[in-house]
């Protein structure tokens, strides 16, 4: 008997006897990124992110769903990005007392379509916009209003027309759980 342990598709570890299959394949998600081509403290990097919006802050997300501890610069991954030669998505949060900058980091090879929101022309006293980069609308509606993120419309309400989007009070929440959904475990299918 010859035993491989696998991930199965609900994420749990399991002994599966190989000696009789015919074929093993391996399939990965997110299938776009290379192979342990990024890697950080022996782990596969899905993305990096870093704020200044309430105190400075940068982090690493791996492909495993799991995230690095918070460094305590906003800077301090840049080394990483560039060695990893991410493309980085900046965007300013226009809030009149806690404003400041924020980024993505994400590899070269995610499909992920970005766009770019230009500051408001006059801003509001409450809910202040974003400007600069963001997930595009569709991508993000179309994921929300899925039957599995039935929890997140229950908090949040209703997915925000284009022009709401920015100033929707689930933006950050819903946006960063939109970006963890690409952070899925490897699966295990056996073909006999």
């Amino acid at each position: 008997m010859s035993l491989m342990t696998a991930v199965t598709s609900n994420g749990e570890a399991a002994d599966v006897d190989i000696s009789q299959q015919k074929s093993v394949v391996m399939v990965r998600e997110p299938s776009w990124l290379p192979l342990n081509k990024y890697e950080h403290e022996g782990k596969e990097v899905l993305r990096i992110t870093g704020s200044m919006v309430f105190g400075q802050r940068c982090q690493v997300h791996y492909v495993d769903g799991s995230k690095s501890n918070e460094y305590k610069q906003y800077t301090d991954l840049d080394a990483l990005i560039k060695r990893f030669e991410f493309i980085v998505y900046k965007g300013y949060d226009h809030d009149r007392y806690y404003q400041g900058e924020f980024f993505t980091a994400v590899p070269p090879e995610d499909p992920t379509e970005w766009e770019h929101i230009p500051p408001p022309a006059v801003m509001p006293l409450s809910n202040a916009p974003y400007s600069g980069w963001r997930p595009k609308h569709n991508q993000i509606a179309a994921w929300y209003n899925a039957p599995e993120n039935a929890a997140l419309r229950a908090t949040w309400g209703a997915y925000p027309e284009p022009d709401e989007f920015q100033t929707w009070m689930g933006f950050y929440a819903v946006t960063n759980a939109f970006l963890s959904s690409t952070a899925r475990p490897a699966k295990l299918v056996v073909y006999t």
